[in-house]
């Protein structure tokens, strides 16, 4: 969150009645561009991404990453385009229609913009004032678009229901190889009369593109009535009925009416003695047996078509029922291949293929697959798939994969075991050096040695104590990476298809702030976050001190919650004022300093009482006792009135918590005057109107 705790503080927008943060619109902030309304290529060219900080930054970097994916999405609260690139939900939002502008002006939009462009963003999703919005602008490259879609809310909206044109609705993304086909349920006027794309409505008889009386919208667009409720019977009924018409996406194709892959769960109990449950009007897509195995829970889809108009619905009952007969075979299998029955790879990364079948008729629904080296009892139950991605075990030779495969009875009936194998070739990797052999978080290493392979597999990767490593630069004999946030000291690893070879490393800690940062020397002070990167996490925990240059404060009950967190306390009673630096040492040697980290004061004067508190202003009074704490030799003593003071003299301080002194208090005003005390520091403490004269 790059908003400042001003931006995020809630006050009254209307006094006692409307209750908000200050940036109430849109802002991403980070280095971005101070928010002017509308867009010009000129101005978005004008940003330079090398200022992007925080949010900014990671959504530059994110896209980055992804830059192969198929389709990119961005899912922002407030549309930073709408309408027609003006920005108005960045603007400032008027609570009182020309009047007390509030929460606007955000920073960052343009920035959003010319990320999702050069990113060939397909699809911007956004929904803040709950109202239907789109627009689109071409991505740089000229092959496509950036879409911006702002989706009305799923729930009645505020004020007078009558003659609404927003309704209840959502947004349906028909999306087909990476591409938006669709992402409107009608094309109709707005009340400007303007054409803008509608979201798909929740009740039947929405007006779209129209005025609505919210309060006589009750039925469903889409309503499913179960027969009997799922949970104990072993037939139930889920009839839907689809009231919504659209219109035709493409000619011949479908609707936006039209309802793809509805899903529905069924509940149903647990059937014993081979028997099974069938489907009518759908697809089991997903199955799994609760924790007790007093149910099996049907996961349904099945597609239904959009209504022909508003009073002639689509409607299907989809029924899942017991089957008539139990299935007690056993499924089998005659072709059981790894790599289409290959006799060699260089790869783990491999496809299992089967052509496993289930003449019993309850089908095939489980399958668990184990390597070579692995107990079956490791392998886990998983959907059946005729070919499946699976990983090798790592290591050169033959290699063996086992699978079993379970069908859909109740208890399944499970098959025999069945293998296939495959050769591993190629070359175990070694390690001649790693450079350098100890760095902090977020460095470059160089790993040099022999059996990388020219180029990264989906298997090849580097772990440093288990995490994942980003790499730069893959060669047969050197591998360029970065030192990942979480490590310390331990061990570097690499994974190649052929195996796997280790060398010790070295993790220096860093050290980035101390919470809290300031503390009075009267007693122990309690750190509550030592932050930083690299804090060794196994045996010995790191030595932490304080210091100034002649004076050390060792740490006492430190406690490393993990590589990036020290708890500790020290004891700075009486040390003295002023900067400290922290120091952390892991049990290696490596050490990491925060200079000036943290400061060590002397508190502030308490002042509680004052003995006597009385004198006749014909001479001087003498005070035995000025009660209260932290006074320190040197300290000032006052009597004040207005622009009136008088200030004491032979001042004694007797302990930390007691002071004497003097006041020659001849002709002074009658009343009541303060008192002040001040220590050498500066720092003071002031009693109202507890002397009189």
């Amino acid at each position: 969150m790059d908003w400042t705790p001003a931006e995020r503080s809630l006050h009254w927008a209307l006094p006692m009645a409307l209750l908000g943060p200050h940036k109430w619109q849109g802002q991403v902030a980070g280095g971005g561009d101070p928010f002017e309304a509308g867009w010009a290529q000129e101005r978005e060219n004008a940003l330079n991404e090398n200022d992007f900080t925080g949010q900014l930054l990671w959504v530059k970097q994110d896209l980055e990453a992804h830059a192969s994916a198929k389709m990119k999405t961005m899912l922002l609260h407030h549309d930073p385009w709408k309408h027609g690139g003006s920005g108005s939900m960045f603007e400032h939002m008027p609570v009182i229609p020309g009047f007390l502008p509030w929460g606007g002006k955000g920073a960052g939009r343009l920035s959003l913009i010319k990320l999702a462009r050069e990113n060939n963003v397909a699809l911007v999703l956004s929904g803040h004032d709950h109202s239907d919005a789109y627009g689109s602008v071409e991505w740089k490259s000229g092959s496509g678009e950036v879409k911006f879609v702002n989706t009305t809310s799923t729930q009645f909206q505020d004020g007078d229901p009558q003659n609404r044109w927003e309704y209840p609705g959502y947004r349906f993304i028909h999306v087909k190889d990476g591409v938006v086909e669709n992402c409107y349920y009608l094309l109709a006027r707005d009340e400007s009369g303007d054409l803008l794309q509608y979201s798909w409505p929740f009740y039947a008889g929405t007006n779209v593109g129209g005025p609505n009386n919210l309060e006589a919208l009750v039925d469903q667009a889409i309503d499913t009535v179960w027969n009997p409720r799922p949970g104990s019977a072993e037939s139930v009924d889920c009839t839907i009925t689809n009231r919504l018409t659209g219109f035709e996406i493409t000619p011949g194709g479908g609707w936006s009416g039209d309802i793809e892959s509805a899903f529905m769960e069924f509940p149903m109990p647990y059937l014993d003695r081979g028997y099974y449950y069938t489907v009518i009007n759908g697809t089991f897509a997903e199955v799994f047996d609760d924790d007790t195995g007093d149910h099996r829970t049907y996961g349904v889809t099945t597609d239904i078509s959009h209504a022909l108009d508003e009073d002639t619905p689509a409607i299907k009952t989809i029924t899942v029922s017991k089957s008539a007969t139990p299935d007690t075979e056993v499924p089998t299998c005659t072709s059981f291949q790894i790599n289409g029955g290959a006799a060699t790879t260089s790869k783990a990364h491999v496809t299992l293929t089967n052509d496993a079948v289930d003449l019993g008729g309850s089908g095939l629904q489980d399958m668990k697959i184990w390597n070579d080296g692995e107990s079956e009892d490791s392998a886990q139950w998983q959907r059946y798939k005729v070919s499946s991605n699976w990983e090798l075990r790592q290591q050169i030779g033959v290699r063996t994969v086992n699978v079993r495969f379970r069908d859909g009875a109740m208890p399944g009936n499970v098959s025999d075991r069945y293998s296939a194998t495959i050769t591993m070739v190629g070359s175990e990797p070694s390690i001649a050096a790693v450079t350098p052999g100890a760095a902090c978080v977020g460095d470059r290493v160089v790993i040099e040695g022999a059996g990388f392979g020219d180029s990264q597999t989906e298997e090849d990767r580097v772990l440093f104590n288990g995490i994942a490593a980003d790499i730069v630069s893959w060669g047969d004999t050197r591998i360029t990476c970065t030192v990942p946030y979480g490590v310390c000291t331990g061990t570097v690893r690499i994974f190649t298809d052929a195996g796997s070879v280790s060398s010790e490393f070295h993790v220096m800690p860093l050290v980035d702030k101390i919470v809290s940062d300031y503390a009075c020397n009267t007693g122990p002070v309690h750190i509550d976050n030592l932050e930083g990167t690299g804090f060794f996490t196994g045996g010995n925990s790191p030595a932490v001190k304080l210091t100034n240059g002649p004076v050390d404060i060792h740490a006492m009950n430190g406690d490393v919650f993990s590589p990036q967190s020290i708890t500790c306390d020290f004891d700075i009673t009486g040390a003295t004022v002023g900067y400290y630096s922290v120091v952390v040492q892991n049990e290696d040697g490596f050490s990491a300093m925060l200079e000036g980290g943290l400061t060590v004061d002397c508190p502030p004067p308490i002042l509680t009482g004052i003995t006597p508190d009385s004198g006749i202003n014909t001479g001087s009074v003498n005070i035995i006792e000025l009660a209260g704490d932290n006074f320190r030799d040197g300290m000032q003593v006052w009597l004040t009135r207005g622009a009136h003071e008088i200030e004491a003299i032979d001042v004694v301080v007797v302990s930390p918590t007691r002071v004497a002194c003097t006041f020659d208090i001849t002709g002074a005003t009658a009343g009541k005057w303060k008192v002040r005390v001040r220590n050498k520091d500066g720092k003071e403490a002031t009693l109202s109107k507890r002397f009189t004269f």
